[in-house]
């Protein structure tokens, strides 16, 4: 006969993350910042003050939140330094100063003649699903896995896969399809574009997958350990040269004509580049049916 009223947020709850976000927004713009009117969890603080020299410039400061992982980015060191110690009064806070991972991604910095390349590569999550898949015992044809899937021009997926062994077949027994594809999907949006066909062809058939399903998905795991080194590369001398010229952020689309042998819709896909480096890509099946290259390639555009 009691009714009980909750004090304290608990995981799990179906308000907590808003709650939780909400609490951490507040101590944030207390400090000044303010929020992304496009993303929530991007939070930006921009001042101007004069240094020792009595030159004006420019603070800013990025914080970029998932659930409690914050990643801070900033042109002013000691003012996001101070930002951290005056949330420290608040929150239970361990500082890792230098990024080095974030969500299963993984940040190298190296610098030459004064300029840093940032090198952005998921190898441990890759290594972690070779291993959850059973895959990295494998023995590996070095003529193969050089391309996310085989090589042919005009041929149905089921083709290119060919013949399916009986190791493949007792492989494709004890996994989940769409548990492949999915962490697949988690690999593809963060710094591996050039899977993004492979992904979107499998993720077709996650209600009905067929042996040779199981068999792509196969290979396209062990072309993934074949380039697990892979990554986005950011190059500081390559965004200032790029930068300085105006036009930082170049795009390209580009689409196949009616490759779906049961529906025959096309095959559409973009990459925009921001000062050189690959900052968001999609390759899907159009939602609907074009009736010429022509039309096909507007819709990707």
């Amino acid at each position: 006969g009691y009714c009980m009223r909750l004090l304290k947020m608990l995981y799990g709850l179906r308000a907590s993350p808003k709650c939780w976000m909400e609490t951490l927004t507040t101590e944030l713009q207390k400090l000044g910042f303010s929020i992304f009117p496009d993303d929530p969890s991007l939070l930006i603080r921009v001042r101007q003050y004069i240094d020792k020299h009595g030159k004006k410039r420019d603070s800013t400061i990025l914080v970029c939140a998932y659930v409690d992982d914050i990643k801070w980015g900033t042109n002013d060191e000691p003012a996001a330094v101070e930002a951290i110690e005056q949330l420290k009064e608040v929150f239970d806070i361990t500082d890792e100063e230098c990024l080095s991972t974030y969500l299963g991604l993984r940040y190298t910095r190296t610098i030459t003649d004064g300029k840093m390349k940032l090198k952005v590569d998921q190898t441990a999550y890759i290594q972690t699903l070779i291993k959850r898949f059973h895959l990295d015992t494998v023995t590996m044809d070095p003529r193969r896995y050089h391309t996310p899937l085989p090589q042919g021009n005009g041929k149905t997926l089921e083709q290119l896969m060919g013949k399916i062994t009986d190791e493949e077949q007792e492989w494709a027994k004890k996994q989940n399809y769409p548990c492949i594809v999915g962490s697949l999907i988690h690999a593809m949006v963060h710094t591996r574009p050039d899977i993004a066909f492979a992904v979107s062809l499998l993720s077709r058939a996650m209600s009905k997958p067929e042996l040779y399903h199981y068999k792509a998905a196969r290979y396209l795991l062990l072309y993934l350990r074949r380039t697990s080194h892979l990554g986005l590369e950011y190059r500081q001398v390559q965004m200032e040269i790029i930068f300085a010229s105006g036009i930082f952020i170049i795009a390209a689309v580009d689409s196949s004509f009616a490759d779906c042998p049961t529906t025959a819709r096309s095959t559409g896909g973009f990459i925009i580049w921001f000062c050189g480096a690959p900052l968001e890509w999609e390759c899907k099946l159009q939602p609907l049916v074009t009736m010429s290259t022509m039309e096909a390639e507007y819709v990707a555009a």
